[in-house]
């Protein structure tokens, strides 16, 4: 990737949706000698959701949420919503009770925009338009900047994509990264951004945009870091890769039946990645070895969520499990949609979200998989849910955002764009 820096006063569906998907109960291993946690740290443990996964390890749990519950989550409504101008597939992050979110826009002509709203009221805080094509990429923020991926090019043959970095407050540019193909999903974790394009992995400085390494692979998706390992999927090797985060050595690989789509998870020293072969598979962290597998009887491209002890994974069979995440034995299913999962479920205080193809964000019962919630929006939900504060945010045609009614006469009343 090329780096371009800013000074100070600058300012097939299938395939779409593979290039958006990425993936706790680990916290994120910190570098050495950094001492002290970290701002990503405390914003984690303020239960704000910083990046696709929640943690850099993946899981897609936050355990912090207290508000939304089994008992009262069938009373969520509509709070706010914002047209963006197509189908999002990004998914949310949030953080200092501000939402960041991708989209593809295509009201005029194809763009791929990125806007941050206020969480409380749904107002644009500030938008930022990429050079041209769609952007699926989910966010990830470190400190007071925020990354996104595009597919965007300003190459004459119109291929390629950038790694952005934006100031969070206001939108600015700080640096950006060209590359020769489109930009997936990022990772951050201690101060690196990890992320894929074309058929490699990079590992670029988050300050500078400075590229550390590269791995040449198949076509990288989404990345996991847990304890200083980097965990990731191709679609033309089949492989789940395991590297050195400093170096990017390979340290182990495991090779599946075919495409390796979603983010891994990595959580209790045991690495969760689904497959194309119809499988998910649990593998020790350390040594790639296998520990267990399921067959979900459906394409794998949903990533695994994983809290109290369970594994949830939607298959594109139209099928909801949860597993035994020791063992891999099925707790319960659910199979209440016929359509395909694309969207990653999220858990928060007993409660799993999932957006589906049948134009529907569910709530179900974590512990039995009962259906406690639903909301027809008006196009598929391939982006997946994001839970923080009370609130359940999450795109389709529209970006949504769903909370407990309340009062409406004054300040903060709900708004709908």
């Amino acid at each position: 990737m090329r780096r371009y820096m800013w000074s100070a006063g600058t300012t097939l569906l299938l395939g779409f949706v593979l290039a958006a998907l990425a993936l706790a109960g680990a916290a994120p291993a910190r570098a050495a000698g950094s001492g002290g946690a970290s701002a990503q740290d405390e914003a984690v443990a303020r239960g704000d959701w910083m990046q696709f996964g929640f943690l850099p390890s993946g899981g897609r749990s936050n355990p912090f949420e207290r508000d939304l519950s089994p008992a009262n989550v069938a009373g969520l409504a509509l709070d706010w919503s914002y047209h963006t101008g197509r189908i999002n597939f990004s998914s949310a992050a949030v953080r200092n009770g501000v939402v960041y979110v991708g989209s593809a826009d295509y009201i005029s002509a194809p763009v791929g925009k990125f806007y941050a709203f206020e969480a409380r009221t749904g107002k644009l805080l500030w938008s930022f338009a990429t050079v041209g094509n769609p952007t699926f990429s989910s966010p990830a923020l470190d400190n007071s900047v925020v990354f996104i991926g595009s597919e965007d090019s300003a190459r004459p043959n119109g291929v390629g994509g950038h790694l952005y970095a934006l100031q969070a407050r206001t939108g600015r540019l700080l640096w950006s990264d060209d590359a020769a193909f489109g930009v997936h999903t990022p990772t951050v974790a201690n101060g690196v951004v990890y992320v894929g394009s074309g058929n490699d992995l990079f590992a670029v400085d988050a300050k500078t945009g400075e590229q550390l390494w590269t791995f040449r692979s198949g076509i990288p998706d989404g990345v996991a870091v847990a304890n200083g390992v980097v965990y990731f999927g191709d679609d033309i090797g089949k492989t789940l890769h395991a590297l050195d985060a400093s170096t990017g050595e390979q340290l182990w690989s495991f090779e599946t039946g075919a495409e390796v789509d979603p983010m891994p998870t990595v959580v209790n020293g045991v690495v969760y990645i689904g497959s194309a072969d119809k499988h998910l598979y649990a593998l020790d962290a350390s040594t790639g070895e296998q520990l267990w597998s399921f067959n979900t009887g459906g394409f794998v491209i949903s990533s695994a969520a994983v809290a109290d002890g369970r594994v949830y994974v939607g298959s594109f069979n139209g099928i909801l499990y949860a597993l035994d995440a020791s063992t891999g034995e099925k707790l319960w299913s659910t199979d209440f949609t016929s359509h395909p999962f694309f969207s990653s479920p999220a858990i928060a205080n007993g409660v799993l979200y999932v957006g589906s193809t049948d134009d529907r964000v569910w709530a179900l019962d974590a512990a039995t998989g009962a259906k406690l919630w639903s909301y027809k929006t008006g196009a598929f939900v391939e982006s997946s849910p994001t839970v923080v504060d009370g609130a359940l945010y999450v795109g389709s045609d529209n970006m949504y955002a769903f909370k407990l009614p309340r009062d409406t006469s004054g300040p903060g009343s709900p708004i709908n764009r």
